[in-house]
Formats: structure tokens, C-alpha cells, sequence
């Protein structure tokens, strides 16, 4: 098909063809801009809808805790009544003197501040050493007393 010379051959002889000037139509840029602002919000839907089931979560989590802490609390106030219960059962004879002194360990729970359960406690205490009985009734008023004050203590004021 080529010639010495490296040209192609013109199967058409020398019939010269037109060129053929051919204008493709000018399209203008298609706008993705919505494209653009759909995407954005699928992504901002998508961020919202994360962040919404991690706080979701934490609330769970944080429910759960303080759930956990009341029932644990619970159960420490169940043992004080029992611990109550069996002081009131046990002294028969001192049974006026350990009432007054469990109504003035109550009396801790309605104190304003830190400063007042804490003198409230102290007093408490030096009765509890004025106290004559056998050393397990003791040691419960001590016990029960201390138990009393760390709930105190606990607390915000």
C-alpha cells in the first residue's frame, strides 16, 4: 500500500475529497453543584446520625451506672435497718438509751454542711464512748455511725 517513498497510496487516484470541517456543538458544563450539595448532606446526616447514637450510648452507660450505684445504695441502707433492726432487738434493757442515740445518728442525714456532720459525728461518737453495754452493741453503734456519716460525707453540699 506504500510507495518507496513511505506515503500511503490514494486508492482514489487524484480525486481530490473536500476536507470536511466539522464543528462539534458547544455543550455547556453540566451543573453537579446539587450533586455537590446532596453529597454534603448524605454526610452531614451520616455525622449527625453517629453522633446521635454515641451520646445515645453514653446516656445508656451513664443510666446504667447510676442505676447500679442507687441499688448498691440500697442495699447498704437495707443492712443499716437490719443493723438497726438487731440493736433494737438485742438491748432489751438499754433500749430507750440506743433508740436516742440511732434518732440522733439520723440527725447527721439533715446536716447543711460538712462542718455541722461533722460535729454532729463527733458528738455521737463521745456518746457512744460514754455508752455502757457489751462490746458487740458497741461496736454496732460504731459501726452503724460511721456507716451514717460516709453517706453524709458523700453527699454534695
Amino acid at each position: 500500500m506504500g510507495n518507496e517513498n513511505g506515503r500511503v497510496n490514494n486508492p482514489l487516484g487524484n480525486i481530490k475529497l473536500p476536507k470536511l470541517n466539522v464543528s462539534l456543538p458547544n455543550y455547556p458544563t453540566p451543573d453537579l453543584s446539587h450533586i455537590h450539595k446532596y453529597s454534603e448532606l448524605i454526610s452531614e446526616e451520616k455525622k449527625r446520625e453517629v453522633e446521635e447514637k454515641i451520646h445515645k450510648e453514653e446516656a445508656e452507660k451513664q443510666y446504667r451506672d447510676q442505676t447500679l450505684q442507687l441499688l448498691s445504695g440500697i442495699e447498704r441502707n437495707t443492712a443499716v435497718l437490719q443493723e438497726i433492726s438487731t440493736l433494737m432487738r438485742k438491748s432489751s434493757d438499754k433500749q430507750e438509751e440506743i433508740f436516742a442515740l440511732i434518732v440522733e445518728m439520723l440527725e447527721i442525714t439533715k446536716s447543711s454542711n460538712q462542718e455541722e456532720a461533722v460535729s454532729k459525728y463527733r458528738s455521737i461518737m463521745d456518746k457512744i464512748n460514754q455508752f455502757t453495754s457489751d462490746s458487740a452493741t458497741l461496736q454496732s453503734l460504731y459501726t452503724l455511725s460511721g456507716t451514717i456519716f460516709n453517706v453524709v460525707s458523700n453527699m454534695n453540699f
